[in-house]
């Protein structure tokens, strides 16, 4: 039952937030996240702290069915009134609330960036270090199912590589240039692990393509023709496999399809009908760059919970696993609100890394340069360098290969 309510929970989470920025607008979505992420944070802590309090565990769970009605709250809130009444100082909620969380998300792009990379590189070892402990422990064809594995792997991010090319995108000279100097780097890197047998064909290509997609995402015209297209891909194929269950047997594609769709349709009851137009109808409002960033993210921060506890000890702590597990939904919305500003060109667009301590008022003669650049693709840059650069420190300290880090 817990696990089906905290599906529940996730599910209306990414549901219900794409709905709250793109009819609400910019606040209305950071306003419905920060009450969402209050009331998750307060909750869990107070269920934490007292377990047994019947009340705070019905208050707990009660918070699900809550979503909907702030949904429609913030909404016509936001929908109603000016905005610009909304964005006063002299609102508690808007100075002391709302402002910090907008600072926050729009200033957590290296934090997210940076701790996405770092997980991956822990996603990537674990994924090795399981596959060479099944090679040696179960059957040699896990080298073979390694093999094939890699060989996709690569020939898909070679594939999405030719299509930077094919692609109606203007890259400056700069940006080629790095483009090119990372794919040296951590090719030359991944032929060093194999060859050096510190790392293997399956780290390798995973790290291969996990550049490809920083590429990718660098530039948002980019990521958003790739999942385009991903998205033409699946498509195309759930209609290929609707054409292929019409030539199925009669027996199986009339008679028991019919049975099946008649027993739903006598036992559901009718107020589920709406529900189930409210999750068509708003999975239609995401975009599918943003749930496949999504996706990736927890992904790769839920192996990173998994695979940092081992590292000291071969049976990680219940305890802490357990609070992170019951507060990872706060990172989750987090994470989802930073995504939602990301692809509503919300985060600032220039960062100063030289001369923000100049005066531009007092600098009129241009004798001190200042050095802007964009933000979001700064920081892409740093976290596909960091990764490599982390990946080539673990693998040139490497002294054999019971010396990679532990799986759990």
């Amino acid at each position: 039952l817990r696990a089906a309510l905290t599906t529940f929970y996730m599910v209306l989470i990414i549901l219900t937030i794409p709905i709250s920025f793109q009819i609400g607008g910019v606040f209305c979505g950071l306003a419905f996240t920060v009450t969402l992420f209050n009331i998750y944070w307060v909750l869990t802590t107070l269920s934490v702290l007292f377990k047994r309090n019947i009340i705070l565990q019905v208050l707990y769970y009660f918070q699900h069915l809550l979503i909907p009605s702030l949904l429609t709250l913030f909404l016509s809130v936001f929908n109603n009134n000016n905005i610009d009444l909304l964005k006063n100082d002299n609102l508690i909620y808007y100075k002391f609330v709302l402002k910090p969380w907008r600072f926050f998300i729009i200033n957590s792009t290296p934090l997210f960036t940076l701790l996405e990379g770092l997980c991956t590189i822990l996603a990537i070892q674990s994924i090795g270090q399981t596959f060479e402990w099944l090679k040696y422990n179960k059957s040699e064809s896990w080298v073979i199912m390694s093999l094939l594995s890699s060989g996709g792997i690569i020939t898909t991010s070679l594939y999405f590589l030719y299509r930077i090319y094919s692609f109606p995108i203007e890259i400056s000279i700069l940006s080629a240039s790095l483009i090119g100097a990372i794919l040296t780097f951590c090719s030359g890197l991944g032929l060093y692990g194999i060859i050096s047998k510190k790392g293997s064909t399956i780290e390798s290509s995973l790290l291969f393509g996990y550049i490809v997609r920083c590429i990718y995402e660098t530039f948002p015209e980019l990521s958003n023709l790739a999942s385009n297209e991903i998205g033409f891909l699946i498509s195309s194929a759930a209609n290929q496999l609707k054409n292929e269950i019409k030539h199925l047997p009669l027996i199986v594609n009339n008679d028991s399809l019919t049975h099946l769709f008649s027993f739903l349709t006598l036992n559901v009851p009718n107020s589920f009908q709406t529900i189930i137009e409210f999750l068509i109808a708003t999975s239609k409002t995401i975009t599918p760059s943003i749930l496949i960033n999504l996706a990736y993210r927890i992904a790769v921060f839920y192996s990173a919970t998994r695979i940092i506890p081992a590292l000291k000890n071969p049976v990680p702590s219940t305890k802490s696993m357990r609070l992170i597990y019951l507060f990872s939904p706060c990172i989750i919305i987090a994470v989802y609100t930073h995504l939602m500003m990301q692809y509503s060109n919300e985060l600032d667009e220039e960062l100063c890394i030289w001369g923000w301590w100049i005066d531009q008022a007092k600098n009129s003669g241009g004798d001190q340069v200042q050095i802007i650049v964009h933000p979001w693709q700064f920081w892409n840059w740093i976290n596909m360098f960091s990764t490599l650069c982390v990946y080539a420190f673990e693998i040139f300290g490497e002294q054999s290969e019971e010396d990679h880090w532990k799986v759990e």
